[in-house]
Order: structure tokens, then C-alpha cells, then sequence
């Protein structure tokens, strides 16, 4: 009879086990939407929120706009899908105030103009996945899974190739800086300071 103990306990750990892991697998991912196209912005809305797991708990059409929920406690967002530029500036500074304040947020950029710097530049200021906007929607489904589980979307070769251009860059600076008199290199410094 005692024999049958250890059993039902171990059972009974198991069971408990399993109701964590299904009570994770049925939390919500909610995610903020920042973008000012706004048909754009409620299409992607609409398609998040078909998934039984997703939750779009607010959305931005403007800097000022992502500002006020910024303002607000953004504890109850898990994934930020953020537009480049909008009408009233770039959301650089938003994504760096986003990783700064608010690390728990995954920083989704999804943007129609993804030139080289822009995207070096929103990972440097803290986006966790690049997109472009002609990504279809499965896709940009499958990167805010990604994220809610804390992977970031960009690969390996991405962040080798953007780190090489950005040595590159660098490197011709430097050569370019050789390449100046010493008066020029002294009206330079005065222009930096």
C-alpha cells in the first residue's frame, strides 16, 4: 500500500507539470501596432487577431500617438510591430526608448523602404526583427511567434554582412581622413566639437 505513494505523487508532479506548460501555451502574445497607413495598420490587425494566441492591445498612427502609450506602463506588451517612418519622424529613438525602458518588448520593424543603413540603424537601436512590408502575412505571423518566444529574426549571415559593410565604411573614413591637410583636419575637429 505505501509503495503506491511515491507513484501517485510522482503522478500527480506530472500532472501539475503539464497544466503549467498548457497554461504558457495558452497565454496571449499582445502586441502593439505602430504604423500610419492605416488600412495597412487594421489589415494586420484584423489578420493578427484571427490567431487564437495573438492580441492587439493597442495601436499608434503617429510618433506622438505611440508616444501617449509609451507614456503609459507597456507591461502588457510583448511585441511592438513598428513602422520606420511616420509622418511626424523616424521611430528610431521610440525602438531605443522601447529597448531601454522596456526590454520585455520584442521589437518587430516592419517597413517599405529597408535600405542597408535603415536597417543596420534599427538594429543598433535595439529591433530584435526586420521586415519588409511585401512580407506576406504567414510570414510576419511566424516572426511575432518567434519573438513572443524570444527569438531574434535576424540571422547570423545578416548581422556578419552588416557588420563587415559597417567596417567597411569605417575603414574608407579613415582612409579618407588620411588623405586631408593638417588645416583641413583642424577645421574637421572644430566642426565635430
Amino acid at each position: 500500500m505505501w509503495g503506491l505513494w511515491p507513484r501517485k505523487i510522482e503522478k500527480m508532479k506530472k500532472s501539475l507539470k503539464d497544466l503549467r506548460a498548457e497554461d504558457h501555451a495558452n497565454e496571449l502574445t499582445r502586441i502593439l501596432l505602430i504604423d500610419d497607413h492605416v488600412s495597412y495598420r487594421q489589415a494586420l490587425a484584423n489578420m493578427l487577431e484571427r490567431q487564437p494566441e495573438f492580441k492587439v492591445v493597442g495601436e499608434a498612427g503617429s510618433l506622438a500617438e505611440a508616444r501617449k502609450l509609451s507614456g503609459k506602463s507597456l507591461k502588457d506588451v510583448d511585441v511592438a510591430v513598428v513602422d520606420l517612418a511616420l509622418p511626424d519622424g523616424d521611430t528610431f529613438g521610440l525602438i531605443e526608448r522601447f529597448a531601454l525602458y522596456e526590454p520585455q518588448v520584442m521589437i518587430l520593424v516592419l517597413s517599405g523602404s529597408l535600405e542597408p543603413e535603415r536597417f543596420t540603424r534599427a538594429v543598433e537601436a535595439g529591433a530584435a526583427g526586420v521586415l519588409d512590408k511585401v512580407t506576406p502575412i504567414k510570414d510576419i505571423i511566424e516572426a511575432v511567434r518567434q519573438l513572443k518566444d524570444g527569438e531574434a529574426l535576424i540571422s547570423r549571415p545578416e548581422v556578419i554582412e552588416m557588420l563587415s559593410r559597417e567596417g567597411q565604411h569605417k575603414h574608407e573614413a579613415l582612409q579618407a581622413i588620411e588623405t586631408l591637410t593638417p588645416r583641413e583636419r583642424e577645421i574637421l575637429r572644430a566642426l565635430a566639437e
